[in-house]
């Protein structure tokens, strides 16, 4: 397994995002490789696969493929099945599939937890569902919901949400990707890429975010 210092430093990484429209509007992956290159990381490629739940990548064999022969030595994955209401539990038996290729090719492997849907209090609930799969496979949880409940309680009036209260606008977009990306390259993270739109102060507090969710669990 390649370690996280090392990822940031001298080997060329090769990243696999796996999730849905909470990784591919505005394009947060795309964003978090600007982020991960503008601090000094090493990003030699990505690509992004998109799907209603993890679990349903389960099914593409040429995809495993890739993750079991090491094309990705970097693999973030996101879109746990969850359920609306919180009532329910449903087996995340095939997403651990996937997660389990990517470590058999030796791929660091995170889980990338979504942020909160506006007005509710769902951040712990999130969380708890990817704890639960960590548990059973090698992976690290990215607690985006953390780093937007941080700026949230410090920038009560921000909006992050996109009209839907679900998916992200700019402002969220971006602050997730700042938090993927500093858990990615790991300490000694000072990127410069600020999206289109957005300002220095508002990147500033964005890193402060992220920087509060590696100490939040």
């Amino acid at each position: 397994m390649l370690s996280l210092a090392l990822l940031a430093s001298t080997v060329p990484m090769k990243i696999l995002f796996l999730g849905n429209s909470h990784t591919t509007t505005y394009n947060v992956a795309g964003m978090t490789v600007e982020l991960l290159r503008s601090a000094g990381a090493q990003v030699e490629t990505h690509a992004v696969q998109g799907a209603p739940f993890l679990n349903d990548f389960a099914g593409d064999a040429r995809l495993l493929a890739s993750l079991r022969k090491g094309q990705w030595n970097v693999a973030v994955l996101q879109a746990a099945k969850l359920s609306s209401s919180h009532r329910y539990i449903y087996s995340q038996e095939d997403g651990l599939k996937v997660a389990d290729a990517a470590n058999t090719g030796g791929a660091k492997t995170y889980f990338f937890a979504e942020w909160p849907r506006r007005g509710w209090n769902e951040s712990n609930y999130i969380f708890g569902i990817y704890a639960g799969m960590a548990k059973e496979v090698k992976a690290e949880i990215i607690p985006v919901c953390d780093a937007w409940d941080w700026m949230r309680g410090n920038f009560p009036h921000l909006d992050l949400w996109a009209a839907d209260g679900n998916h992200s606008n700019l402002n969220g977009a971006y602050l997730a990707s700042m938090t993927l990306a500093r858990h990615i390259h790991g300490p000694d993270f000072d990127p410069t890429w600020i999206a289109s739109g957005l300002s220095k102060a508002y990147a500033k507090e964005c890193l402060r975010a992220a920087e509060a969710s590696t100490r939040s669990r």
